[in-house]
């Protein structure tokens, strides 16, 4: 039991520990970075990037081999703030499997339109897939890409 409980501490000690970068492309919008991309940039494997709504529309980004929650406001947010966060496009993807612990497995995307296409696990012949990713809340009007023999998607 002794063993359980310091497991349990030892991981919830783990996630404490991420950090929550937030982007807002808008001119004094107020927040951290101005780009998607600068904001995966700066982040390590578990931390959170909250994509503010704007009028503006967001340049594509790349997620390789980083474990990320991407967020944003929803497809359809409340009508008294209805800015949503509008991306070009994304690419998500493992560059090597040889590196385990540097991977995109499990990472989150939510509350995003997406004008472009998003390409899972698709740069070149040599990526590996990207596995248990989670979709939510976004609106896709350019389709989504996901290629090689990825699963567990929800």
């Amino acid at each position: 039991m002794k063993k359980l409980i310091l497991l349990a501490l030892t991981l919830f000690a783990y996630q404490a520990n991420a950090t929550v970068h937030t982007v807002n492309n808008a001119p004094n919008g107020g927040a951290q970075f101005t780009t998607i991309n600068d904001a995966i940039n700066a982040a390590v494997m578990g931390d959170t990037i909250y994509v503010h709504g704007s009028p503006l529309i967001y340049a594509a980004f790349t997620v390789t081999d980083k474990k990320l929650t991407i967020m944003g406001p929803g497809w359809a947010p409340q009508k008294n703030n209805a800015v949503r966060a509008i991306v070009a496009s994304a690419i998500i993807r493992n560059s090597n499997a040889s590196i385990p612990t540097k991977t995109s497995n499990g990472t989150e995307i939510q509350g995003l339109v997406f004008n472009g296409a998003v390409s899972i696990s698709l740069n070149s012949s040599a990526d590996v897939p990207v596995l248990n990713m989670r979709i939510d809340r976004c609106e896709f009007r350019g389709g989504i890409d996901i290629v090689h023999s990825a699963s567990n998607y929800i």
